[in-house]
């Protein structure tokens, strides 16, 4: 395997903190290779990870010391370091369609929001009654939602911190959220086995999807926002018609329950990580499993690059693996 390198500082902290790093990828070198992957190594669980828009770095969320960023491409040289001491156990990451912002869930009941091109702290959410566990910003970067234990959902300007929509269904804490491609609709996932579907601009839960015998622990939405897919407990994935709310295929295959998942930018592909170490990709019109990509621990996170050419997963191994879609797919033709 490739590696990539990087340097990732301890510093010292009472109990758990958070390390974020853009880590800025040499491409090249997996694209002159054979080998469909590249490994990085970061030294800690990875629990959370996100592409810059740009393509050729990556975000990502670790049990460590402090929130690292990469300046101009260019890991040699000075790295901005975002740190909060007083954060402990953090496991969520966002980052804005253009890259400027980075949005933290905290056990605190935070949600922390950081400018990537400094070290300022731009906002702390406070409204959530538990630990955030779920963060994702709205397409054109204007809104921020955030959910967990307290089984709400929040909505918030991304700008200006002010709380805007409360959401209340769930009955049990909510493990994930999804905006769709419009920013209109966002869905969610909970441990109550529900899935739901919420208009933002009318400000009103719109479908309660149901079917699922175990937790929902992942939710993605199509690029064309017409379909849902949800990992749960059970270890299925399901496939929804987000107009309709009706299942539109069950996929099974997973051995253990899928905890992760991402939606192809072209719409065919589902990728999804589990406890079993394993990132299987599912053709999401046939269910039909693609590949089974092995990776070292359970998978917490997978996400695809802009354009679709790579694909991100990240583990408690402490491992970042990149692949190259294109020979992925060839190789197990």
């Amino acid at each position: 395997m490739h590696k990539a390198a990087f340097c990732v500082m301890a510093q010292g902290v009472c109990g758990l903190s958070i390390a974020s790093l853009f880590v800025d990828l040499d491409l090249q070198g997996i694209n002159k290779s054979s080998n469909p992957a590249v490994t990085l190594d970061t030294g800690k669980e990875v629990y959370s990870l996100a592409w810059h828009p740009e393509g050729k770095r990556i975000a990502f969320l670790n049990e460590g010391g402090q929130i690292r960023i990469s300046q101009n491409h260019d890991l040699a040289r000075p790295a901005i370091d975002l740190f909060r001491g007083e954060l402990t156990s953090t496991r969520t990451i966002a980052l804005s369609s253009d890259g400027r912002a980075v949005a933290v869930g905290s056990n605190e009941c935070e949600v922390l929001v950081w400018e990537t091109s400094s070290n300022r702290l731009r906002l702390s959410l406070i409204g959530h009654e538990g630990t955030v566990l779920a963060v994702a910003f709205s397409p054109n970067g204007k809104l921020l939602a955030s959910a967990g234990l307290d089984d709400l959902i929040k909505i918030w300007d991304a700008r200006q911190g002010r709380e805007l929509i409360t959401f209340r269904g769930h009955e049990l804490p909510i493990n994930d959220i999804a905006f769709s491609a419009n920013g209109n609709i966002l869905v969610s996932a909970s441990h109550d086995k529900t899935v739901r579907i919420w208009l933002i601009e009318e400000r009103r839960q719109f479908a309660k999807l149901t079917g699922h015998d175990g937790s929902v622990l992942a939710v993605s939405i199509s690029a064309d926002s017409k379909t849902v897919l949800s990992g749960s407990k059970d270890r299925t994935i399901k496939v929804w018609d987000i107009s309709t709310g009706r299942v539109l295929r069950t996929i099974e295959g997973h051995r253990s329950p899928p905890n992760c998942i991402a939606c192809s930018p072209n719409g065919k592909l589902a990728a999804a990580g589990s406890e079993d170490g394993v990132v299987r990709l599912w053709e999401i019109q046939s269910g039909k499993q693609v590949a089974a990509l092995k990776h070292d621990g359970r998978v917490n996170s997978v996400a695809f690059s802009k354009d679709g050419v790579f694909l991100a997963s990240g583990s408690t191994s402490g491992t970042i693996k990149i692949w190259e879609m294109q020979k992925v797919v060839n190789s197990r033709r």
